[in-house]
């Protein structure tokens, strides 16, 4: 998600990110009330923060809708009411997974960090900018897959304790040795 850019927008990190988030999420709920209507069940689990993040994203909702002189740019561009949407359905569905899907988001938070890590290794070593594929904006030397250097910090950083928590969890040597090293 973090490294997914688009050229053709007005923005090449916010809207297609905004336009991916949406894609995959409605196609996990999508999956996830099949599976209800498969089984014959719906079972929704809860969690400690389920309050605090339903309450934070109502809150962005209504100062969006009630305090926002432009409601398309809260909801649109740059779109941060949307991102919280996102992150607050994103907390919901990962709720309804058991330990080893949990285990799996985490992975997969910590991979899309790796790919950060790189691309944005690959722009600050000038590597991008080598290759006359992509298109301009990547081979820009302030290019950042997130959208801009602080981004990646607060996303890097985030991810730190997932990191360590996966090194000291792990039992295999190989993959401990590759989140250590990730």
């Amino acid at each position: 998600f973090v490294v997914f850019v688009l050229p053709g927008f007005p923005s090449y990190f916010g809207v297609p990110k905004e336009i991916f988030g949406v894609g995959i999420l409605s196609l996990v709920l999508i999956l996830w009330a099949a599976r209800g209507v498969i089984k014959g069940e719906m079972s929704f689990s809860v969690g400690k923060f389920d309050l605090g993040v339903l309450a934070l994203m109502l809150a962005y909702i209504l100062s969006a809708v009630f305090r926002n002189p432009n409601k398309a740019e809260a909801f649109f561009y740059p779109g941060s009411v949307t991102f919280v949407i996102l992150a607050a359905v994103f907390y919901f569905l990962v709720n309804q997974f058991d330990k080893k899907g949990k285990e799996g988001v985490l992975i997969g938070l910590f991979t899309s960090g790796i790919f950060l890590s790189l691309a944005s290794l690959f722009t600050k070593l000038g590597l991008f900018a080598k290759v006359p594929q992509l298109p301009q904006f990547m081979k820009d030397a302030t290019f950042s897959a997130a959208g801009g250097n602080l981004v990646t910090f607060t996303y890097l950083i985030a991810l730190l304790p997932i990191g360590i928590s996966l090194v000291v969890k792990e039992r295999e040597f190989i993959k401990k040795v590759f989140f250590s090293v990730a």
